[in-house]
């Protein structure tokens, strides 16, 4: 295969989300990030060499700002061979790999225009490009950007309760846990959502919030003394990303440096300066449940042995009752017998009568005999 179907093969491997009904702003959003994603990937020397073929789905103005001032300019087919080479041998060797050199630039950058176009149409019901159609060649003839610009269009601008809920997001106050770079970077693209409907950026606002979240959150208070301390000209929004990203990152060295004064494996692995902070983050509050669970192992024991007798007993099969002896008849009183004058049961079976005298014991004597 040659370089254009390898390049649209290779992008075809990222996942478009499907858009369904009339595309919102935060669905062109979203498009747009995973557009831009796959499209990084290309490497391309056009327009400054670092943000591969984003510029497809980019409008120039902000591609420039990104790339420091550079463009990413649309290949010219630069034909099936040089038009002209000379005849010195070394210098026509030159000229015909520079021209296969254009040639690859060439097609690669188509690759990453018909893959663009056919996931920009693909992730849209059609009704919302169909301006765009043509009968006999579909929508070759279009480039992607125009596509996102029409979708731009369908989705209108946004409204009150929309602009309210991305200043909120905007502004959201710090978490405790994720790193302020993290945190800055999510709003900022809340501030250009808002920008691209002609709100503009607030960085006072956003200074303000962010001072008061990070204070209230008692984990750097010394550190917010010395940015008050700070001259007025210092205090802007962008030193102070700065400044706390910083003031974290010393934070958690000093977390990696006590977690790993337990001796554990995970905090010698964290003292790694390669480590993002969101890994440092992960191995420091897995140190210390590991302390936690270290200290408490016997407690932690007892209390398994506990619940494991507790939860045998809770599924055991109900005990049978046992049963009761039904209560005896009370006894009859005894009557004086008639024959021997001393009180049994059953008078009739007296010992004293000749009929029972099978019945009499070897040393029985009779009452009736004289003494």
């Amino acid at each position: 295969m040659g370089i254009l179907q390898d390049v649209f093969n290779a992008l075809q491997a990222f996942e478009i989300t499907k858009i369904d009904g009339q595309p919102t702003d935060d669905n062109i959003n979203k498009l747009t990030t995973q557009l831009t994603a796959a499209l990084v990937t290309i490497s391309t020397g056009n327009g400054g060499g670092q943000l591969g073929h984003i510029g497809i789905v980019v409008p120039e103005s902000q591609y420039v700002v990104l790339s420091r001032g550079s463009k990413l300019d649309r290949p010219v087919y630069p034909g099936a061979y040089p038009a002209t080479t000379s005849d010195d041998k070394k210098t026509r060797e030159r000229e015909v790999a520079e021209h296969k050199a254009e040639v690859i630039e060439f097609e690669t950058y188509m690759a990453c225009e018909a893959w663009a176009r056919q996931a920009i149409v693909k992730a849209v019901n059609k009704e919302w490009v169909a301006e765009k159609h043509d009968e006999d060649i579909g929508y070759q003839a279009v480039e992607p950007l125009e596509l996102l610009d029409l979708l731009c269009d369908a989705g209108g601008d946004l409204d009150n309760l929309e602009i309210t809920d991305l200043n909120t997001k905007m502004l959201e106050p710090w978490d405790g846990v994720e790193a302020p770079v993290t945190m800055f970077a999510r709003a900022d693209k809340y501030e250009r959502q808002l920008e691209r409907h002609n709100i503009p950026k607030q960085p006072e606002l956003r200074l303000s919030y962010a001072v008061s979240t990070y204070q209230t959150s008692g984990q750097f208070d010394a550190a917010m003394r010395e940015w008050h301390a700070k001259l007025l000209v210092d205090k802007t929004f962008p030193n102070f990303r700065v400044y706390i990203q910083t003031e974290f990152t010393k934070m958690i060295k000093r977390n990696r440096s006590t977690a790993g004064s337990v001796g554990k494996g995970i905090a010698n692995k964290a003292t790694d300066n390669k480590l993002s902070d969101a890994e440092a983050q992960a191995m420091v509050i897995a140190e210390v449940a590991n302390v936690l669970q270290a200290q408490n192992a016997e407690q932690m024991k007892t209390m398994m042995t506990m619940f494991e007798k507790l939860l045998a007993s809770a599924q055991a099969p109900a005990a049978t009752p046992p049963v009761l002896n039904p209560p005896k008849a009370p006894c009859q009183p005894r009557k004086e017998c008639p024959h021997c004058s001393k009180k049994h049961a059953k008078h009739d079976k007296c010992w004293e009568l000749d009929a029972n005298k099978a019945l009499r014991p070897a040393n029985w004597k009779s009452t009736k005999t004289v003494a």
